[in-house]
């Protein structure tokens, strides 16, 4: 009786092994809606006429149908191996001999051998296929990155930098992108799952923040003057990108389409730039120096007579308020210089 009921058992097993091997020939449709600017990556789904999936959902049989619509790559996943990348939107075939189909021309036999397969498998396929969709759409409105960099002016010595990075990115490698940075995912893999949020920016974001400012110090070393930098943007955006995307495409399949760049100096840097370009003006002006040396002692009497505690005090207070650093010439507003300079950092006072 005992062998009798293990026959049994066993008998049971292989007709459900292979009433389900038979579901798993029906031909099916494979296609995504449209990925848009919030998913990147998708598993596809089969579907029949009545939208339910048959069979097992990991095995996909030849001759099925998948259906790529425009933006969108289609990769076919054969027992974990990238088999088929799909570029060109349309209708497409699958044709592999992990999976043939009795519908699509395959032989009976060829079932009840993936049946026996399956059932030694403890009645689990050894078969695991399918369909992804990547999104090849221009990705934009992403998280924008901060960055502060200290450029070597020719003339201003350091100037202090900081700004703000815009770009949009595609996927132009949907195997590289899949392989690096997805994997086999169960469902949906988000814009934000790869480059974060504008409260919390990802990895992506603060790389192309480090890759800016080494560009930046780059273009110091050509000796190029901080006033000319903003009329080299398009050239700097265009070193910035190109920089980016040969790290980015080979390692994650994806590119930087545009980027936009803000540059501003900091306000003890402008200062000290605006202090500058006077005192050249004065050298190069002689005439202009003893206008303006006038100004400032009439400025500078108008001041002590006005001053409550006497003119004395206020002559003192004047010298004060023309206090300029040695290494840099940089004048601060309140006219007073403390230990070190706000702008160059010299050390001022022991």
């Amino acid at each position: 009786m005992g062998i009798i009921k293990l026959t049994n058992n066993i008998l049971g097993s292989m007709n459900e092994a292979v009433s389900s091997e038979v579901k798993d020939q029906y031909l099916e449709a494979f296609r995504c809606d449209s990925l848009g600017q919030v998913y990147l990556l998708r598993k596809g789904a089969r579907l029949d006429k009545t939208h339910n999936n048959k069979g097992n959902e990991d095995v996909i049989s030849s001759g099925s149908k998948v259906i790529v619509a425009e933006g969108q790559y289609g990769l076919f996943i054969d027992n974990g191996k990238v088999s088929d990348v799909m570029t060109e939107a349309g209708l497409h075939v699958v044709e592999t001999d992990s999976s043939p189909s009795v519908f699509g021309g395959g032989k009976a036999k060829g079932i009840i051998g993936n049946a026996w397969e399956r059932f030694t498998f403890a009645g689990e396929t050894p078969t695991k296929q399918a369909i992804y969709f990547v999104n090849a759409l221009e990705i934009m409105n992403l998280p924008e990155g901060q960055y502060s960099v200290t450029y070597r002016d020719p003339d201003y010595r350091n100037v202090y930098v900081k700004g703000r990075i815009v770009f949009s990115i595609r996927v132009v490698d949907p195997v590289v992108f899949y392989k690096s940075v997805t994997g086999q995912v169960s469902g949906d893999y988000k814009v934000e799952d790869l480059v974060g949020t504008d409260s919390n920016p990802g990895m992506l974001i603060d790389e192309a923040c480090d890759l800016t400012e080494e560009a930046i110090a780059k273009l110091s070393d050509e000796k190029i003057p901080f006033a000319e930098l903003m009329g080299e943007r398009s050239i700097l955006c265009r070193k910035i990108k190109n920089e980016i995307n040969k790290d980015w495409k080979e390692k994650r399949g994806i590119e930087i389409v545009h980027l936009t760049l803000n540059i501003n100096a900091s306000g003890g840097s402008m200062d000290r730039m605006a202090q500058f370009d006077q005192a050249k003006i004065f050298s190069d002006d002689l005439p202009a120096l003893a206008a303006a040396q006038v100004l400032g002692q009439t400025e500078a009497q108008k001041i002590a007579a006005g001053n409550p505690a006497g003119a004395v005090t206020g002559v003192a207070g004047l010298a004060m308020m023309n206090a300029v650093c040695p290494c840099c010439n940089y004048k601060p507003e309140n006219g007073v210089l403390g230990m070190f300079c706000d702008a160059c950092g010299a050390k001022l006072k022991d």
